[in-house]
């Protein structure tokens, strides 16, 4: 059994068509995609198959056929005698981790994924009704510390820093008018660039309080176990130590910044050897790799794959 540290993209990796070439290949996948579609009660093959940009593009929709490749791409790699040492997941990758690491089973990681994508979409809305319009944007040329240093500064209210995503990429998140207000702020500091991105939600901010609280009702009804390998989480960027920790970062995770830069540096420390797969469509994470020693293969689609065994199964 070859070892690699397994990474879970989240919301933002997706795209038309994803892993249907796995689904072709391989009939576990297809096994796979019949169990997911049964939880959820939605034809998930004819989505991504045949569903609108829109219909990918929402929320709920989103996440649970973002999880669904991971998980087709997880059983694949382990059909190819290779298995993680440890896992993470960025932000909704984290659900998929945890099945990794098996905390959870894939009816609980469906029906989780599920009402996940469900509450945030519709308390996403809540928070636009009430406040206003709601905007995220990712800023290029300053740490995380220093944009959330920044954001807590200038007094500016609803606006918080959500995404560590490297030492030199963040995304903030909140009030719309009050991303205007902060980016002279942060071009005076020294930020780069500052990109608009098209989100549905103010994810990973204390703006989504009532939407943990709701989840972590749903969580409760679920069964966890112990993990078997080792899970970073997106809240503290250390191991989870306990099935009553596991619960708890998981609800914790929708209000608490995505620290994916202090995972990135944990896995270089810990793991400087071993290579990491991102296990599951696109190239996201193994390109907030690219700066480290640590060197990442996407695993989204067959080619990918073939890949994976050649240059990290038979070298």
């Amino acid at each position: 059994m070859v070892a690699y540290i397994g990474v879970f993209p989240g919301q933002g990796a997706q795209f038309p068509l994803m892993g249907l070439d796995l689904y072709e290949k391989y009939k576990s996948v297809k096994d796979l995609f019949t169990l997911a579609s049964d939880i959820t009660h939605v034809d998930l093959y004819k989505m991504l198959h045949s569903g609108s940009s829109e219909d990918l593009q929402q929320t709920h929709n989103t996440q649970v056929l973002i999880t669904l490749i991971n998980r087709a791409c997880s059983i694949v790699l382990h059909q190819m005698n290779i298995a993680p040492l440890a896992v993470s997941g960025f932000s909704l990758g984290e659900l998929s981790a945890y099945k990794e690491a098996s905390i959870l089973s894939d009816e609980s990681l469906f029906s989780l994924v599920w009402d996940r994508g469900t509450i945030m979409a519709r308390h996403a809305m809540i928070v636009q009704r009430e406040l206003g319009n709601i905007g995220m944007a990712a800023v290029i040329g300053l740490p995380f510390e220093q944009v959330d240093a920044i954001i807590k500064e200038s007094g500016i209210n609803h606006l918080y820093a959500a995404n560590d995503n490297s030492a030199t990429q963040v995304v903030v998140s909140g009030l719309f008018s009050a991303l205007s207000e902060v980016e002279p702020l942060l071009k005076e500091k020294g930020a780069k660039r500052i990109i608009p991105l098209k989100v549905s939600g103010p994810f990973h901010t204390p703006l989504m309080i009532e939407a943990k609280k709701e989840f972590e009702e749903i969580i409760q009804k679920h069964s966890f176990y112990m993990p078997k390998i080792a899970v970073y989480s997106n809240v503290h960027a250390k191991k989870i130590q306990s099935t009553a920790e596991a619960k708890e970062l998981l609800a914790q995770q929708l209000i608490s910044p995505v620290r994916w830069s202090a995972i990135v540096k944990e896995i270089e420390v810990l793991y400087p050897t071993i290579k990491a797969i991102e296990v599951g469509p696109n190239t996201v994470l193994t390109g907030l790799f690219r700066s480290t020693q640590v060197t990442c293969y996407p695993s989204g689609s067959v080619e990918y794959m073939e890949k994976i065994e050649k240059e990290v199964i038979n070298e």
